[in-house]
């Protein structure tokens, strides 16, 4: 069976899934509770909020190693 080279668009969705589900591991391992505590609220946006402050940290840490 030969494979063929991935459409962009499916190879940039699936980078956008990898950081996705990374993300989310991340705070589950780090900020359980407060993961825990938005999802049975069942709230998004705190969700959308600690994904936010991850990638504003992880960018700071990235500046400032480079």
């Amino acid at each position: 069976m030969h494979t063929a080279r991935l459409p962009l668009s499916l190879t940039i969705a699936a980078l956008a899934t990898l950081c996705a589900a990374s993300l989310l591991i991340w705070l589950v391992l780090y900020e359980p509770v407060a993961v825990a505590t938005a999802l049975d609220e069942g709230d998004v946006a705190s969700v959308l909020a600690l994904i936010g402050r991850t990638l504003a940290t992880a960018a700071r840490a990235l500046v400032r190693y480079l």
